[in-house]
């Protein structure tokens, strides 16, 4: 996860008291959405290629009964599999939601330079 948006995580772990609710899509398999939840999120961030300053969320994957116990599932799933992600951290408003990260960028750029 982009080391930017790690504290949304850890705000809405610490606000609810539970493991968040993660939804993802295989690469391997786009045309299916699985489940899961954080069990884990890193406190250090590290340097990973394209994809910049980042931090290691660990999660426990649920079974789906509808991939026939899981036989079609644990096909798709295997070691360096890209996926989408996402972490359900609660209910915000509309204008957080659309503008949370205008209102980080002029925080740590503007603001925090005068």
């Amino acid at each position: 996860m982009p080391e930017n948006e790690v504290g949304h995580v850890m705000d809405s772990q610490r606000e609810l008291g539970e493991e968040l609710q993660v939804t993802y899509i295989l690469a391997t398999d786009p045309g299916t959405e699985h489940s899961g939840r954080v069990i884990e999120v890193h406190r250090a961030a590290e340097v990973r290629g394209e994809e910049g300053s980042t931090v290691l969320v660990k999660v426990t994957l649920d079974d789906d009964p509808a991939a026939g116990a899981g036989e079609q599932l644990a096909a798709y799933r295997h070691a360096g599999a890209e996926l989408n992600a996402r972490v359900h951290c609660g209910r915000r408003s509309l204008g957080y939601v659309l503008f949370h990260d205008l209102i980080a960028f002029v925080q740590s750029r503007i603001l925090f330079r005068l």
